[in-house]
């Protein structure tokens, strides 16, 4: 399953009609973090990153449910500690989901 994103309607649903597509543009600012970083989250698994460190988090096309998805949401870390991106995906996947 593809992730589905939080937009735009669904933060300020009064300032778009139904007929309004602007209305289903992707909230890049829905990440919710207390940093200057920022990105989408995806409505059912919490998958959020900051689309400036991370913008191959666009490609993350994995949405977990159920048995897959027990642990919580999941993030990318604003800047990777390992030294290749892979890595450092691979750690964070690791870490949330207790294979290390």
């Amino acid at each position: 399953m593809k992730h589905t994103w939080y937009t735009m309607r669904d933060r300020w649903p009064e300032d778009y009609t139904d007929d309004d597509y602007h209305g289903d543009e992707v909230d890049d600012f829905a990440r919710d973090a207390d940093d200057p970083h920022n990105g989408p989250k995806c409505k059912v698994c919490g998958f959020n990153f900051c689309k400036h460190c991370h913008p191959e988090g666009w490609d993350d096309i994995t949405c977990p449910t159920g048995d897959d998805f027990s642990n919580g949401v999941r993030t990318l870390p604003d800047k990777p500690a390992a030294s290749t991106l892979e890595e450092a995906l691979l750690g964070t996947l690791a870490r949330k989901f207790g294979l290390n």
